[in-house]
């Protein structure tokens, strides 16, 4: 599930998907959820974004930064 926002120029959206994985070392669970902005600033688009996994039964959770 996912959803944006506009506030003028600025786009700011966010979103959350669950994820099962069955593989052979067994089953995977995880969520990951996500909130990003998204601005122009003449000929440029300044992006940035943070997204989080977490892991159910393991502790194999991260977090990731983006700029661009």
């Amino acid at each position: 599930m996912n959803a944006y926002l506009m506030l003028g120029a600025t786009k700011i959206g966010a979103g959350v998907m669950d994820r099962e994985t069955n593989a052979v070392s067994g089953l995977a669970e995880s969520t990951m959820v996500y909130v990003g902005a998204s601005h122009p600033i003449g000929a440029f688009t300044l992006d940035a974004q943070v997204a989080t996994r977490q892991a159910r039964r393991s502790s194999d959770d991260v977090t990731l930064y983006v700029a661009r």
